[in-house]
């Protein structure tokens, strides 16, 4: 039984594809209905979880802690065209907005060594042809009327400069002339993405793996990719249909400075505004911020074990919450040390058991805000690694 419990792992983006299914598999209508189903407490510790099972992968020798957002805006902000060409009338930056911020601590000092910040956008679509790849911009592009899918389209394809405003009936610029492509311009689509997503509650054809597929913002492009392999492509760096996914905007030589500045509007702007009705219990969050929390200090490489032991413990640990602690740390050094005829070390198994206890902290979730028709909804993720060395 114990060892099917530590049975091989999934890749990331198969254990993405399978959250992401197992939340959205019966939930059907239009996109922003779907966004709010999937965009939930249980998508954001999921998403954490699989995050933090990866660092600890990863990086065995560090303490290792994840912090996960979910927050909220209403339409905002929203691009309009410095020149006014191809359009001149305001869009909406996107659907959606991941952010990942991986930090570099001294576990001694607590001083922060390195930090490395990068997002991405996400346009969501709906579409009841599911029985084929959906083509980019997947709903009505009509460049006569000048309609809100082809001026989504016209800016992902271009970038080019733009001015962020709150609102569509305002006239106030809150950030001119921001030009995202000034050093990127061989390289548009890293910014944003389409996700699509079937109307009917259980799409069962070949070409829908995943509930949510995606592609990159390219016309007539087929959106033939997972969510996960998209999600997974972000975290570990991974270009996806050979575009990288997402834009750094802090900490690395060649950041860039004005889509941090969008980032930071997005950021500013969720803190103005409440939670929509999309969001599944609405009603009993008081706030527009949902925060996941899951903090493991990682003590057993002192302990003289090795990595296989330490990355099975911790998992089992973070993917099997209710089995007794001891168990676990006892089964695992069982497992590892039975083909080397050698009997675990009842003082180990003690040390890793008072280690982990003395590490591990409870999971939290913080909410603010209360609700607001449509929304934005932004997932942020902090990884911080502690060096022990």
């Amino acid at each position: 039984m114990f060892n099917q419990i530590i049975a091989p792992k999934k890749s990331m983006q198969d254990q993405f594809d399978t959250l992401i299914n197992s939340i959205c598999t019966n939930v059907s209508g239009g996109e922003l209905k779907q966004l709010g189903a999937l965009f939930t407490q249980s998508f954001l510790q999921g998403l954490s979880k699989i995050i933090y099972e990866n660092e600890m992968n990863n990086h065995p020798s560090c303490d290792i802690e994840v912090e996960s957002q979910l927050c909220w805006i209403d339409k905002a902000p929203y691009a309009q065209l410095c020149d006014g060409i191809p359009f001149d009338r305001k869009v909406e930056l996107g659907d959606a907005m991941f952010i990942f911020d991986k930090q570099f601590i001294d576990n001694n000092s607590q001083k922060l060594i390195s930090e490395r910040k990068k997002a991405f956008i996400l346009q969501a679509k709906v579409t009841d042809k599911d029985d084929k790849n959906a083509l980019v911009p997947i709903t009505g592009y009509d460049p006569i009327k000048k309609n809100s899918t082809f001026k989504e389209l016209e800016l992902y394809k271009q970038w080019l400069p733009f001015n962020i405003s709150y609102a569509s009936n305002t006239n106030r610029i809150e950030e001119p002339k921001v030009d995202v492509i000034k050093y990127r311009t061989t390289d548009t689509y890293r910014f944003a993405w389409y996700g699509v997503v079937a109307d009917k509650k259980n799409g069962s054809h070949y070409n829908w793996p995943c509930r949510w597929m995606v592609g990159k913002s390219l016309m007539g492009q087929p959106c033939d990719r997972t969510m996960g392999e998209l999600l997974s492509g972000f975290y570990q760096d991974n270009n996806v249909d050979g575009v990288h996914v997402g834009e750094y905007y802090s900490g690395t030589t060649d950041s860039n400075a004005a889509w941090g500045k969008v980032v930071w509007h997005v950021l500013t702007r969720c803190q103005q505004l409440k939670m929509p009705k999309e969001v599944p219990q609405h009603s009993i969050l008081n706030c527009r911020k949902i925060s996941y929390k899951k903090s493991y200090k990682n003590k057993l490489h002192s302990l003289g074990l090795d990595k296989k032991v330490i990355n099975d413990i911790a998992s089992l640990l973070i993917y099997h919450p209710n089995l007794p602690m001891q168990l676990i740390v006892y089964k695992t050094i069982c497992h590892h040390l039975k083909n080397k005829k050698i009997k675990p070390n009842d003082f180990i198994c003690k040390a890793a058991i008072k280690a982990i206890s003395i590490g591990a902290t409870p999971i939290t979730v913080n909410v603010k805000g209360i609700k607001k028709p449509r929304s934005f909804p932004i997932i942020r993720i902090v990884v911080k690694r502690y060096n022990n060395e």
